[in-house]
Formats: structure tokens, sequence, C-alpha cells
């Protein structure tokens, strides 16, 4: 049987050696073993280069990091850059509790010195509650007794209360006739049920009435298939001595004391209840409850109120969310549509807030300063008020803002020590140990490979990407060089107040003497400032000439002449010839133009390019080896079928 050997060429799925009997595809994958080796190191090659990259990444995110924690102007607690953040001032008062009634922090600005505060008054928010306790008294109906009797046989005789949570059934004895004997049955029962006085069963009307200090939440409820809540004249309802915040408004009728709930005509929308607060109108069906009314205003911010029922003295609180006095409370009822809250106490409040105020003295005479908040500044001095003060309290509280070392040294320390772990990074880079003998592993290097195995040759694979680097090593000698140089009219030098150079072995690290500093920050504390902070007249800028930028290095203190070097290797902005910083340049940052547009991630696409290449030539050089072996397959083929045919023909075929 002949093949077509041109058609198993063409198609995707290729037989071969069906004529020959060779392997053909093991015969062309040796061949291309070649070829996919230089595919193979195209790719270990871009993949040292995305390993260099990612590294040089890190060390600007260290760099990064240092410069937003201590040269941050959005940072002054930690900016060694300003003057404000090395002069640590402490606040120190004349009484041990002049702190609850307000602190006072020094902030930037703030200068040393003593002042005198008294009077001091909260701001507040408006505040308006109900204007009697909401809930009705508990009432019940007068009784008939003439037909009424209260017994077992009759099904009558036992009620539920629940007390401050805790709840019982009372049970009736038989054959009580008459409303006298009735409250004196009740109040045995309920002193044996509760303890004594704690509720009081009495007489009004005809009818019964319970009682408790207003502290206790008591409610009145029937029990199972017993009528004796509508025999003691409790006949719409369970009743409770608080407000019920999950009833619906439609089932409290009679439940109020200050105003009987009268729904307005319901609209095309069913909402019979509106009414506003802050000029917000709100609108509700008389089916919804008290509960969903509350949450539905505090969830409104043209409103700005927060609702809340006051349990123990039984009222309905707005209070305005904002303070001061330009915070108000307006509400009504929208006429024609319910008087809900006339029923709550609250309908026509009209209620304004407080500003905070202080009676303000630092030696030059009293001033009265009134602020909206109880927090503000007063020349870099931010106050906090918590309580209220007068002169009845005690006399003017003394106020001293004193320079604060231990907090500068801390400062200082903490600086050194990031410093010196930036240094540990970028020298942990320089002086990592380069594996040569271990490559990126290849697909087929990892198909025969543990995971194991293959994180512990990746390991040494990726170590020593940046080894000696040149950008890193700039780096660090001009960061060390900004640092012994002397400050133009500043005497204090770095190693002056007790900060050095560590060994040879520790690559530049900075040791701390603390009691020199600590001594130094006592008695020269505004040479130290200069040290760090002084700024030249000439501003920084990328494209400063060499005479400029050498004259700005004189004159800047060390954080300054730090804080350029690192804008040198990590600024997002461009210079004059487009360039951002060194770093950026080389490697680029997520986030950024760079991050596809460094030097590396250029390398990185041109060597795509070239895989792209190489994977092309590929399978041109492996369809053109299968192509031979196709026409070889295609002669055999021609010569078996010549062959059998002359077999045939000389009778010797099958």
């Amino acid at each position: 049987m002949a093949y077509d050997i041109s058609s198993i060429l063409n198609s995707r799925m290729r037989i071969s050696g069906i004529s020959s009997g060779l392997d053909v595809d093991g015969i062309v994958k040796q061949l291309m073993r070649i070829e996919q080796m230089k595919v193979d190191k195209a790719r270990q090659s871009k993949t040292l280069l995305e390993w260099k990259r990612d590294d040089y990444r890190s060390v600007i995110n260290s760099i990064r990091a240092f410069k937003d924690e201590y040269f941050d102007i959005l940072k002054p607690a930690t900016n060694m850059r300003s003057a404000s953040s090395l002069s640590a001032l402490k606040t120190t008062y004349n009484g041990a509790d002049t702190s609850s009634y307000f602190t006072a922090t020094a902030g930037t600005g703030a200068i040393q010195g003593t002042f005198w505060i008294s009077n001091v008054q909260l701001a507040k928010s408006a505040k308006a509650a109900s204007s009697g306790p909401v809930t009705g008294n508990m009432v019940g109906s007068a009784i008939d007794f003439e037909n009424t009797v209260i017994s077992a046989e009759n099904n009558n005789n036992k009620i539920s209360v629940t007390f401050n949570g805790v709840k019982k059934e009372i049970t009736l004895d038989d054959g009580i006739s008459d409303i006298d004997s009735l409250a004196s049955n009740l109040n045995e029962k309920l002193e044996s049920a509760f303890g004594a006085g704690k509720i009081t069963a009495g007489v009004n009307g005809g009818g019964i009435t319970f009682s408790t200090d207003k502290t206790n939440v008591l409610n009145i409820g029937s029990v199972a298939d017993n009528e004796g809540l509508a025999a003691i004249g409790y006949l719409n309802a369970n009743k409770s001595n608080k407000l019920n915040l999950g009833s619906k408004l439609s089932d409290m009728a009679g439940f109020f004391s200050l105003n009987d709930l009268e729904p307005g005509e319901a609209d095309e929308d069913g909402y019979d209840i509106k009414f506003s607060i802050n000029g917000k109108e709100f609108q509700f069906k008389s089916s919804q409850t008290l509960n969903e009314i509350i949450s539905t205003v505090n969830g409104d911010s043209e409103a700005g109120v927060k609702m809340s029922y006051d349990q123990l003295n039984d009222k309905i609180v707005v209070q305005s969310k904002a303070v001061g006095a330009v915070s108000r409370i307006q509400i009504e009822d929208v006429s024609g549509n319910g008087n809900l809250m006339a029923v709550l106490g609250l309908a026509g409040v009209n209620e304004a807030g407080t500003d905070a105020s202080i009676t303000y003295n630092d030696g030059s005479g009293e001033q009265v300063i009134t602020r909206a908040s109880n927090d503000f500044s007063i020349n870099g001095i931010a106050f906090s008020l918590k309580k209220e003060y007068s002169a009845a309290v005690g006399d003017p509280a003394e106020v001293k803002l004193e320079g604060d070392p231990a907090k500068t040294l801390e400062l200082i320390k903490g600086f050194v020590n990031k410093y010196n772990e930036l240094l540990d990074k970028i020298n942990g880079e320089l002086t990592e140990k380069v594996y040569k003998d271990f490559a990126p592993l290849t697909e087929e290097q990892k198909a025969e490979m543990s995971e194991k195995e293959i994180e512990l040759w990746e390991e040494k694979a990726k170590s020593g990407t940046l080894n000696s680097d040149s950008i890193l090593t700039s780096f660090l000698n001009d960061m060390r060089n900004m640092l012994y140089k002397e400050v133009d009219g500043v005497s204090a030098k770095l190693y002056s107040i007790g900060i050095t150079t560590g060994t040879w072995e520790q690559r530049g690290k900075l040791v701390i003497n603390e009691t020199k500093l600590r001594e130094a920050i006592i008695n020269s504390p505004d040479e130290v400032i200069k040290l760090f902070t002084q700024e030249s007249d000439i501003r920084y800028s990328p494209d400063m000439s060499t005479e400029e930028r050498a004259a700005r290095n004189r004159e800047n203190g060390i954080a300054n002449r730090l804080y350029d070097v690192i804008q040198d290797y990590t600024r997002t902005s461009r210079n004059n010839e487009g360039r951002k910083g060194i770093l950026l340049e080389k490697a680029g940052i997520i986030g950024d133009v760079t991050e596809n547009g460094s030097l590396l991630s250029k390398e990185i696409q041109a060597k795509d390019q070239i895989i792209n290449t190489l994977l092309d030539k590929l399978l041109d050089k492996e369809n053109q080896y299968y192509r031979k072996f196709t026409a070889m397959e295609s002669a055999l083929n021609q010569m078996n079928s010549q062959i059998m045919w002359l077999s045939q023909q000389m009778g010797t075929g099958a």
C-alpha cells in the first residue's frame, strides 16, 4: 500500500518513519538540540536581567523608604531636615490633674516658654431630647367586677411579668372579685417573685397601675391560652414602662404619654408619617418600627444627626454629629402628614451647639480664644480640650514648653540605625557571592528536579546579581562623602557630637557615643540642629552646575546633603535632558514610566525579540529537517511500490 507522504508533511501531526522504520522524531530532536541550546541561553540571559532588575528595585524601595521616613516634610515628627523636629519640646504642667482637663503638645512653630490657661469650655454639639417621658403610664382600663371573677376556673388568673430581663409567670388567687383585692394579691405575688418594693400594683379609676423605679425595665404580658392580662384591664397589648423600638407604630396606639399618634393621610406610596430634621424631609409608613426610623435618620448625611433612645430617662435624644456653634438641630412635623415628632416631644425643636473657648495668657495679657472644635492649634501648640476647667477648680493652669533632649536623642539614634540598615542592605548586595556554575534552569532541567532542588539551585543562581555594582558603589561613596565635610558656619562636626564611622569591616556604618551625643544636645542644641538641618539658599535642581552643587553641599547640613544624593539617584522628576534618577533610569520602579522604560527593561524587551527570532528559526529548521525526512520516506515508498510491481510482473509477488 502506498502512502501520500506529502499529505503527512502538511499535517500538524507528523507521522514519520513509516517506510524507513526510523525514529524520525528522535533524530530531529537530537539534530535540534544545538538550536534549542541557543534559545535556552537567550532565556537564561533574560532571566538574569530580570533578577538584576528586581534586585535593583528592592534597593530603590529601601532607599525611598529611608527618605520617606526621615526627609519628608509631611512627617514633622521624624523629618531630619526640619529644625523643629530636632528641637523637640516637652510639656509640663503645674498640677498632676491639669492634663485631665486639656493637653498642649508642641508642634511645628512652637517655641520654648510658659503660658497659663483658665476657663476651659468644651465645644458641644447641638442636642435635643423629648420634652418628657415618651412612654405612657402603665394604667389598665377599669375592670367590671360585676361580670368578672378572676379564677383558674375562668382561665383568667395568669399574667407574665418581665423585670430587668427576668421573666416570671404570676398566678393570682382564685375568686378575686374586687379591685382592692386584686391590687393586694398582685403586690403579694410580685413581692414573692421579685422582692419587696421592686414593683408596685396600685389602683387608678377602677384600673390597675404598675410602677417601678425609672431605672428599671418592666413589661407586663399575657400567658398563652390564659386571659389574665385582659381580666386585669390590659385589653389591647402587652405593656411596658419603656419604649419598645421594635413595635410597629400602628400597634402603639395609646402607648405614648405626650400625645396620641395620629398618622396623616397616606400618599400614593403609602407614606403617612413625614417630618424634617435640619431641612431634610423623611417619610415613613405607620407599619414601620421606631428602630427603622432611627436607623434611617442616623444613616442620612444631610440631616447630620444621631438619634437614639435614652432608656433610663425614657426619652428620644437627637444630637448633631458636628460640634460648635455652627451645629444645629431643627425638627418639625410636616403639616398634615402625621405628628410623630410631637408624640416624641421633639416637634418645634431649634437648638444650636456651642464653641470651645479658653482663656490664654502668655505673659502679655489674657485673651479669650474661641474655636469650633475641641482640637485646635495656637502658635504651633496643639490643644486638645477634654473637660471643663474654671477658676473654681483651681488657679490658672501653668504650662511650660521645654527642650526635650531625650526625644531629640531618640530621633537621631533612630535616623542613624535606619541609615546603617540601608548600608547593610546595599553592602549585602555588593558583596553577595557569585556562583558561576549555577545558571538559571531551563524548563527541561526543571522537569527533572524536585521543587526543593529547584529552590536551592535558584537561590545560588540569583546570588550576586549586583556584586561590585558600579552604580550602587557610587551611591554609597556619595552618601559617605556627605557626612564628614564641614558645614559652613557650623562649629559642630559629626564626630564632635559623638557619631563616628565604625571599623573597616563595618563598611561605613555609623557608631554613636550616646553619652557624648546627649551632652552635645543639652549643651549645644542649636549647633546640633544646624549640623543636620541647615539649608543653602541655592535650591536643589538636577541641573545645577558643578559650582552650584559644590556651594550647596558646603552650606547644607548633613540631612539636606543626604537628601540631595537620594534625589540624584531616585527622583521621579526629569532633568533638562529628560532623565530621572540614576537608579530609576537603570532599573525603574513599578507604577512609574520607568517600569518599562528603564535600561534594564529595554534590555529584557530586546532579549524577548531575540528569543522570538530564535524560536522562529528553530521552527523553520525543524520543518526543514522534517521535509528532508519526508522526501526520503516518499522516495522509499516509491521504491517499495516499484519493487512490488516488478515482483507482480515476474510472477513472484504475493
